[in-house]
């Protein structure tokens, strides 16, 4: 018996990041699934929870949503205007930086794409997307062009390629300055001044740690505090590398007082100190 507008209700309701469910809504026939989407179209202005039900619906159906429509394409925009549960459908990701409708669309899915491949460790993967991503956007100054060097250096970064991760990271700073979110100026930063110090490139590095403290000066108080210890972990590595220990405890003593709970204060410091 097939399923009533009400079941589908119920159906969209329980929306989950369960295995259950996924199986349970992806089993439906193509026009009752259809139906469940525009259930999910009609309640998500409802509230946030219902929002989170839909962009879990559509997550679930992404095999459903189709990026080169004009209507479905707003399916697309929504997952990610706010969390939903469930891994993010990197199948239609993918068609998506393929096959959008529109140029914006066509660069967020290609950038969450490449973001997620390099997280999940398909690093050639995700550089090829990063770099179909600069071919498309290098020298416009636009937003995914900034995300797209950032997770080219995470790359290179996680596959311990640093000599090749300097001129990405430069490139991320440069992109950084007058545009950007102040967070992306401050990873962009820290990014480079990691990678200097790997490298035992001080003296750069002491250059890169006067912008990366200027864009942590910059932050709001709450993420400013661990930014800022971080901060004082990389002066104490320099002093570290330059040979004065004593310089060096006492930067990691000012790292330690502004951000008591922050933790480790420098990627380098548990192996030299």
């Amino acid at each position: 018996m097939p399923p009533t507008h009400e079941d589908l209700v119920d159906l969209w309701t329980a929306a989950s990041g369960d295995a259950a469910w996924r199986a349970q809504v992806q089993a439906l026939a193509a026009s009752h699934r259809q139906l469940l989407l525009g259930i999910a179209d009609a309640r998500y202005v409802d509230g946030e929870d219902d929002a989170r039900r839909s962009r879990t619906t559509y997550a679930a159906l992404s095999r459903d949503v189709d990026p080169s429509s004009p209507v479905d394409v707003r399916r697309v925009h929504r997952l990610f205007e706010g969390p939903f549960d469930g891994g993010w459908p990197l199948e239609l990701m993918h068609r998506g930086f393929r096959h959008a409708v529109d140029r914006e669309t066509e660069l967020r899915c290609g950038t969450l794409c490449a973001q997620q491949l390099v997280v999940d460790g398909a690093h050639a993967e995700g550089l090829a997307v990063v770099e179909a991503i600069l071919d498309r956007t290098g020298g416009t100054g636009v937003e995914p062009e900034g995300a797209a060097l950032l997770i080219l250096f995470a790359a290179l970064a996680n596959t311990s390629r640093w000599v090749e991760a300097v001129p990405a990271s430069s490139a991320a700073v440069r992109w950084t300055e007058g545009r950007g979110r102040p967070a992306w100026r401050v990873i962009a930063t820290d990014n480079h001044v990691r990678t200097l110090l790997t490298l035992r490139a001080t003296d750069a590095a002491v250059v890169a740690l006067e912008a990366h403290e200027a864009a942590v000066a910059r932050l709001a108080h709450e993420p400013r505090v661990p930014a800022l210890a971080t901060a004082r972990g990389y002066a104490a590595t320099i002093r570290l590398f330059r040979g004065d220990a004593a310089g060096a405890l006492a930067a990691l003593r000012d790292g330690a007082a502004a951000s008591p709970t922050a933790g480790a204060v420098g990627p380098f410091l548990d192996v030299e100190v």
